[in-house]
């Protein structure tokens, strides 16, 4: 085996000046080249700047490369025909143009270009997107909710039919039922999308539906409110008990005091206070309230005609329990109210002290008769008949005979023809009477007797009265009778 030959190494000699000289130039050549990428990318960094990427539209308007507020207005002068375009809707058959402000349309430019901004970065990607990533994107369109609802409620009113809900009604013969009805209506949020859809296209159209919509009272809550109430509330009298004073109320009487009403999808009952208070006053004055005393002209002389005592109550005792004790099981409906007895205000004593002891005048005038005329008159005259009028007091038929329009009384015209307020100032006390469309007064002892409009108060009046009613076939007679001394 022969011995292994040495390996030779090359010797590694001086670089010669022309390969060091190609080093350098590579180098620069490198360095030259980063430099230019380098001032391109900031070149085109500053170039972007804040503008929108490039190829941007906004609702098919190109805003690409622009600053936000030049990209604003080039979208306003292109979305300006489309912005104020009708909007053509149709609802149940019927079809009408509506404008985008009437709707309460209309386009945020500035908020429609701001979604296409992007911050600024040395990124590559954020550069790319830029020149290369534009998007298409749809306009910001804003609803004015008011005009929006003021516009549902009108087609509703003019192509839609309301929901009614059914109702019980009282009257005097019982219970009447009216039947709820189904509604057609349009559903505000989704007429709202069909138009906010239909608004900045080529041919704006909406077509709206009506809804079926179901009353908040249906038969079954009438079925239930019949049955819990309204019968029984109908099914007999009840008997209200004042001390040893009783009174008996008809189904007839109450039922104008009592109703159903919706609250909440039912039906509850609800009491009118002031009539039951007024039906139940009534029957206690007929029955056993307190009688003031007064003064009364018996065979042309005044005399005094005495109080009676009677029974006081609190109304708000009857009011609470009345409306359970129309729903009592026959039998059952009766209800005693704490109640105690009680003087006339007006006392005898009151009334003799006021010394009437003489008729001052009396007044007749005869008019022709008709049906109304009669009535009128007479209701009157029992109004004003008996009425004391007691030492600074003033005397105004329109006071005594009520001045609202009203069948049960005299007509407006009377009345305002009729409305002279008389007094007795200097006077103690004088009385006013009339019968039979016939007026008389009464003095106090001790004045002396006076004519003309003071003493004459209630006479001056219906010559007034009766001046309203000229007779046409023949003229009104009139006959008078001075006071006595």
């Amino acid at each position: 085996m022969s011995p292994e030959r040495p390996r030779r190494v090359p010797r590694i000699g001086p670089v010669s000046e022309r390969e060091r000289a190609g080093g350098r130039v590579v180098v620069v050549l490198v360095l030259v080249l980063a430099i230019l990428l380098g001032g391109g990318y900031a070149a085109a960094y500053y170039a972007a700047g804040d503008k929108l990427p490039r190829g941007t539209t906004v609702g098919g308007v190109d805003v690409g490369d622009r600053t936000a507020a030049r990209a604003a207005w080039v979208l306003r002068q292109g979305l300006r025909d489309r912005a104020h375009r009708p909007i053509t809707v149709t609802v149940g058959g019927r079809t009408e143009r509506v404008t985008p402000r009437e709707a309460g349309l209309a386009v945020d430019y500035r908020a429609s270009v701001d979604r296409a901004v992007q911050q600024q970065s040395w990124r590559l990607s954020s550069m790319w997107d830029h020149y290369a990533g534009g998007e298409q994107l749809d306009p910001v369109v804003t609803v004015d909710e008011v005009r929006m609802d003021a516009l549902v409620a009108r087609l509703d009113a003019e192509d839609g039919t309301p929901p009614r809900d059914g109702a019980i009604a009282f009257h005097r013969d019982g219970p009447r039922i009216r039947a709820p009805r189904l509604g057609e209506q349009l559903d505000a949020a989704e007429t709202g999308a069909a138009l906010e859809s239909a608004y900045l296209q080529d041919d704006p159209r909406a077509d709206l539906t009506l809804h079926q919509v179901d009353p908040d009272i249906d038969a079954g809550d009438l079925a239930k409110a019949m049955t819990d109430f309204a019968n029984p509330a109908m099914s007999g009298s009840v008997r209200l008990l004042f001390g040893r004073t009783p009174v008996r109320l008809q189904p007839s009487d109450y039922a104008p005091a009592i109703a159903l009403r919706a609250k909440h999808g039912t039906l509850v009952p609800h009491l009118y206070e002031s009539v039951l208070r007024r039906l139940v006053g009534d029957a206690v004055a007929a029955d056993g309230a307190p009688v003031d005393a007064t003064v009364a002209l018996v065979d042309g002389r005044p005399q005094v005609v005495p109080a009676q005592r009677g029974v006081t109550y609190h109304q708000a005792d009857v009011d609470d329990a009345f409306l359970r004790l129309i729903t009592r099981d026959l039998g059952k409906r009766s209800l005693t109210v704490r109640s105690r007895v009680a003087d006339a205000r007006f006392t005898t004593r009151d009334a003799r002290r006021l010394q009437i002891r003489d008729k001052v005048s009396s007044f007749t005038t005869y008019i022709p008769s008709t049906a109304r005329r009669d009535t009128d008159l007479a209701r009157a005259a029992e109004a004003v008949d008996g009425t004391v009028l007691k030492p600074g007091e003033t005397f105004s038929l329109d006071g005594t005979v009520g001045s609202g329009p009203a069948p049960t009384t005299v007509p407006r015209s009377w009345r305002r023809r009729s409305s002279t307020r008389c007094s007795s100032p200097g006077s103690r006390t004088s009385s006013t009477r009339r019968t039979r469309r016939t007026s008389t007064a009464t003095r106090s002892a001790g004045t002396p007797p006076r004519s003309g409009a003071r003493w004459t108060c209630a006479s001056a009046t219906t010559r007034r009265t009766a001046s309203s009613y000229t007779p046409t076939s023949r003229p009104a007679r009139r006959r008078s009778r001075a006071p006595s001394p």
